[in-house]
């Protein structure tokens, strides 16, 4: 209804927060917004706690959810926000302890040159394994299927994660990133991160492309038909954007396939590249 058409000039994001009401709040979807009381919230809690959903998950999800109230306030929808004097109760003990052990393996720095090299093995190992499969597949019947050797990328993920370590954006910045924003004829990158985009005054990334990394870039181009527009990364089914977590159990095959020891997430590219800039003696500000 209207929230939605509301959320739907966020784009993306729009979406995303329309997805999450739906997933966490679909049991009152029927109830009226003023009748949800501190009492129904604090079971909603337990019971998101109970099915094992992390607390910053629970937060994510109820500020959604109270920012909609607090929308449909200032609409005239309702008269006063039902949950302004609710507040979440404080992640359990082994949920903090959880929390602090996986803050421990996930430290924010620069990768080390072993991690740069096994996941640069990861990854020639990751193309060797789809070409080898793709070739089986042929050789078993499948005669329609494009032979990957003959391609300059077998699969979106590789330019995806060369466009990642070379920008240092977040993945959601890359998966909405179109070819106005990655101008090659002008190798150059300009892009409002998705985070500030609805801020009265958003931030702009504009990056130089080098030469290598516009040819990588140019060769996916090419690959994909040499569109005029769309996003970069189209999903190989639909050709609209692909959904936010497309890329992980890639990520995972190149760590394994690299013998990747470190619990190292897709978004330790994007400390790496900040690291760098740090350590280079760049002004913080301009890394923001």
């Amino acid at each position: 209804g209207t929230y939605t058409a509301h959320q739907a000039r966020k784009t993306n994001e729009g979406k995303h927060t329309i997805d999450m009401l739906s997933k966490h709040f679909n049991q009152w979807s029927e109830l009226p917004m003023s009748s949800i009381t501190e009492v129904e919230l604090k079971d909603w809690q337990a019971t998101k706690e109970q099915s094992g959903l992390s607390h910053a998950t629970i937060k994510r999800a109820f500020g959604a959810f109270r920012t909609m109230l607090r929308h449909a306030v200032r609409e005239g929808v309702l008269e006063f926000d039902p949950s302004h004097k609710f507040q979440l109760q404080a992640p359990t003990a082994k949920e903090k302890s959880k929390k602090q052990q996986g803050d421990e393996l996930r430290v924010r720095r620069m990768l080390t040159a072993i991690e740069l090299t096994q996941i640069q093995k990861g990854i020639d190992n990751y193309k060797s394994l789809l070409v080898k499969q793709r070739a089986s597949s042929i050789a078993h019947g499948k005669k329609d299927l494009t032979r990957l050797g003959n391609l300059a990328h077998p699969h979106w993920f590789f330019p995806f994660f060369r466009l990642a370590a070379y920008t240092g954006l977040r993945t959601g910045d890359l998966y909405s990133l179109t070819w106005q924003e990655l101008n090659l004829q002008f190798k150059r990158l300009v892009k409002i991160p998705n985070k500030t985009k609805h801020h009265s005054d958003p931030i702009t990334v504009n990056l130089p492309l080098d030469d290598t990394i516009t040819k990588i870039m140019n060769d996916w181009f090419v690959q994909i038909g040499s569109p005029s527009s769309g996003v970069v990364f189209p999903s190989p089914v639909t050709g609209n954007q692909m959904d936010k977590k497309a890329h992980i159990k890639h990520w995972k095959k190149v760590l394994s396939l690299g013998e990747v020891t470190s619990d190292l997430d897709f978004y330790s590219l994007r400390h790496h590249y900040i690291s760098r800039l740090v350590a280079g003696g760049i002004p913080l500000f301009t890394v923001a």
